[in-house]
Order: C-alpha cells, then sequence, then structure tokens
C-alpha cells in the first residue's frame, strides 16, 4: 500500500527518538505497534466480510439462475408432451386411413409366373418321340 523503505523508517525513528526520548520511545514503539496491529486485523475483518457477501450474492445469483432454468425445463418438458401426443394421434389416424383404404380397395395381385405358350401338338410330337425313342 505506501511505498515505505528503510531510509524513510530510519528517518521517522531517528525525528521520534529526538521527540520522544529514550525513556518513552519503546513505550510508543509497543503502542503504535498495538494500532498496526489492530488497524491490520480490523481490515483482514473487512475483506472477509466482503468476501462473504460477495459469495452471498453470487450464491442467490446462481439460485435465480437455477429456478429460471427449472421453469424453462418445465416448459420444455410440457411442450415435449403436447408434440409427442400430436404425433401419436396423427400417426393414429394415418393409419386408421390406411386400414380404411386397404379395405375398400380389393386388390387382387396374382404374382404367378406365366407358363410360356407351347403347342400342344409340338409337345404331344416330342413326348411320342421319347417314349419311341
Amino acid at each position: 500500500m505506501f511505498d515505505v523503505g528503510f531510509w524513510e523508517i530510519s528517518i521517522i525513528a531517528l525525528i521520534a527518538l529526538l521527540i520522544l526520548g529514550p525513556e518513552r520511545l519503546p513505550r510508543a514503539a509497543r503502542s503504535i505497534g498495538l494500532w498496526v496491529g489492530k488497524a491490520r486485523r480490523t481490515l483482514a475483518e473487512v475483506k472477509r466480510d466482503i468476501d462473504r457477501e460477495l459469495d452471498a450474492s453470487e450464491l442467490k445469483e446462481l439460485k435465480s439462475i437455477k429456478k429460471d432454468l427449472e421453469d424453462t425445463k418445465s416448459v420444455v418438458d410440457k411442450d415435449m408432451t403436447e408434440t409427442k401426443a400430436m404425433f401419436e394421434e396423427a400417426a393414429t389416424s394415418l393409419n386408421e386411413e390406411i386400414t380404411d383404404a386397404n379395405e375398400t380397395v380389393a386388390v387382387k395381385a396374382d404374382f404367378k409366373k406365366p407358363e410360356p405358350a407351347i403347342d400342344r401338338e409340338e409337345t404331344s410330337v416330342s413326348e411320342e418321340t421319347k417314349a419311341t425313342g
């Protein structure tokens, strides 16, 4: 905080020695040391209080954010449920329409392979030759 070097302290000590004298200087130095220590402790306590308040305010902010996120999650869950219900309803409707269409249209599918057209006379002649041959 203060930039006090060795020479500044020695000048202050010399002036204090001249003003207070050698009898009162140790007692004055002790009381100054006590006051400086008390000031440092008070300053450290104020810093801790400020840090605690900042942490508390950050905690409140985080709780607020958490509440907002939970609200958003519930809205999204509700929307997803509604969307799922709409899709299921649409799928059911389409299945019913497809079933109705299949029942009303009779589809006759003949998937047999057609036989080649062969003259019956040729078949009987080839059978006779095989039997005699």
